[in-house]
């Protein structure tokens, strides 16, 4: 590690300062271990003109305490933990120098710390291998720590382009790999063209994994070598269709499993025909390709959409989704034929192959071969046919009235019951002498007329 960096890198000896497996960290806190070789953290200066460590992490970040510290921890803080700040997870000094393993949050493994403490055993510094029992390689120099680039954090660029990492002003950042070579020097901050994921082997990190990245929808372009992303991808359904066929929940995951993006959306793959019956079973994620969608049963010519409903075989024919007797094709085969007569007047309620449809089954007298009686039911059936219209009487002439008010009409059926519809006329009155006692005709309806009638006779006398 270059020569005034040192303060960066140490604030967590994290030789072994995360402990890259699921254990502890090599060290609770900088005082258990750190000092050791790096100092004090407070009061002891790294270049003099910018003051010692806590002030140069300070403008790092932004003046935010909880980045680094957890409450009450004296100047003394823990590798693992801090109080953290919103947009950054409380993890401390891991989040520029080490790696997490028990936090929800992942940060990078390494960060120049475990290969820069063993490549100083001659030193007299100690191996990792004493502390830490796995044997993971540190991410390639172009990995961003977890914290980089946070909320007020003003380190953003392991490799440095932008000077974020130029601590002490002499134009080189870290050596965040621990090989030995800083910034653009480290092939791992070199953009490398590729076409396929093999090219994307790192040179100094054959087995980090990277892939080949590109545009969506280039599937066969060109592209840049880039880290596969370790972080894990949030649990947010937003298909897309990978280069490689499959549809993946969202980009994020395509590009964890090291596949570029197709297009946005599940992938729409030609719909199979294995039965080669023109049917296919669309089920959203495939394109039927001048198919028809309908098919319930692939592996059968007989069994489409198209078929004819065998009635029989207890099997969907033609899959709209009901079998024999229960499909109206089957209404008029023999054995789907059902006439209920619950009140045995010889007519049923299904119609049909069952005859003319009884109108109310509970009845026996009424049917479609019943007459219309005046009852005011609905005696045959027809609710078209006039109500006592099948009565003898119904529609027989009528007459009322004597003399002048004689009048005629005919028997109906209203409200059930026979009713004439024959209405007499007014009568006159027979008065004055000469005029209606003598016209012939019977003027008030008495059944007398003229000099017969009473009136006309008390009229004549003075």
């Amino acid at each position: 590690m270059k020569k005034g960096s040192l303060f960066f890198v140490c604030i967590v000896l994290m030789v072994c300062f995360s402990a890259w497996i699921p254990d502890t960290n090599a060290y609770e806190r900088y005082n258990d271990g750190c000092q050791t070789c790096h100092g004090p953290f407070v009061d002891n200066p790294i270049i003099l003109t910018i003051g010692d460590k806590h002030v140069i992490h300070e403008q790092m970040v932004s003046g935010q305490c909880d980045v680094c510290h957890s409450s009450g921890d004296g100047n003394n803080p823990y590798l693992g933990r801090s109080n953290g700040i919103p947009g950054l997870p409380g993890v401390g000094c891991i989040g520029c120098h080490g790696r997490d393993y028990g936090l929800s949050v992942t940060a990078v493994s390494g960060i120049g710390l475990r290969v820069f403490h063993d490549l100083n055993v001659s030193n007299n510094a100690v191996p990792c291998s004493t502390c830490h029992i796995d044997t993971e390689p540190p991410h390639p120099e172009s990995i961003l720590p977890v914290y980089y680039g946070g909320p007020g954090i003003q380190i953003t660029n392991s490799c440095n382009t932008d000077g974020s990492e130029d601590r002490d002003y002499d134009g080189i950042g870290l050596d965040n790999d621990g090989d030995g070579l800083y910034d653009g020097a480290d092939p791992d901050c070199f953009v490398r063209l590729c076409f396929i994921n093999e090219d994307c082997v790192s040179p100094t990190n054959p087995s980090y994994p990277e892939y080949c990245k590109k545009a969506v929808g280039d599937c066969d372009g060109q592209g840049t070598c880039q880290p596969i992303p370790t972080d894990p991808c949030l649990a947010v359904i937003d298909p897309v269709c990978g280069c490689d066929g499959v549809t993946y929940n969202n980009e994020c995951e395509a590009n964890k499993a090291g596949v570029n993006v197709d297009y946005y959306g599940p992938c729409t793959q030609a719909c199979p025909d294995s039965d080669a019956d023109g049917y296919v079973i669309c089920s959203g994620t495939c394109d039927p390709s001048g198919k028809l969608c309908g098919d319930c049963d692939d592996n059968n010519p007989l069994i489409n959409p198209g078929a004819i409903e065998d009635c029989i075989d207890t099997v969907d024919n033609d899959c709209d989704g009901l079998t024999d007797c229960y499909d109206g094709d089957c209404a008029a085969h023999p054995i789907c034929i059902v006439c209920t007569d619950d009140d045995g007047d010889g007519y049923a309620v299904e119609g049909d192959t069952c005859g003319p449809i009884d109108c109310n089954d509970a009845d026996p007298a009424i049917n479609p071969g019943e007459i219309e009686i005046c009852d005011g039911k609905d005696n045959d059936c027809n609710t078209a046919t006039v109500d006592g219209s099948g009565e003898s009487w119904y529609g027989n002439p009528t007459s009322c009235g004597l003399g002048i008010c004689g009048s005629s009409g005919q028997l109906i059926c209203a409200n059930g019951s026979q009713y004439d519809t024959c209405i007499p006329d007014v009568p006159e009155a027979e008065r004055e002498k000469g005029k209606t006692c003598k016209d012939g005709l019977d003027n008030d309806c008495d059944g007398s007329t003229d000099a017969a009638d009473p009136d006309c006779k008390n009229k004549g006398k003075k």
